[in-house]
């Protein structure tokens, strides 16, 4: 019997090829421009990471008749896959904001010639 939690990160591998897979952009993308709810659906690593989970446990498990099993692998496979998601995101997003900063101009600090501007003036006051 394949443990739990390895049917949940193959079921989260398989929502991450299925949405974002560039295998399957064609397929993909002609499900999404005939069908709304496969366009919905196919958008979200949650929804896809259900009905993964689901996939990949009634397939490993067709010994066990627990719907209970099932359906536990299939929301934790969601929630696997939805984490994975932001991760991944996450990663991106940073990628991004650094590809940004290269691209800026350097930053002139201007801040010391006015900490030594009011030092000046302060002591030009006491004086």
């Amino acid at each position: 019997m394949i443990p739990t939690w390895l049917q949940i990160v193959a079921a989260a591998g398989l929502t991450a090829i299925i949405v974002y897979g560039s295998i399957f952009d064609k397929p993909r993308g002609w499900l999404r421009s005939k069908i709304k709810l496969l366009d919905d659906l196919l958008g979200c690593s949650l929804c896809v990471g259900f009905w993964s989970g689901t996939t990949v446990s009634l397939i490993v498990n067709t010994h066990h008749a627990a719907w209970q099993l099932h359906a536990v692998i299939a929301l934790a496979s969601a929630a696997a896959s939805w984490l994975y998601d932001s991760i991944v995101g996450a990663f991106q997003a940073v990628e991004v904001n650094l590809e940004h900063l290269k691209h800026l101009e350097p930053f002139e600090e201007e801040e010391e010639e006015s900490e030594v501007s009011i030092i000046g003036e302060m002591k030009d006051f006491y004086d």
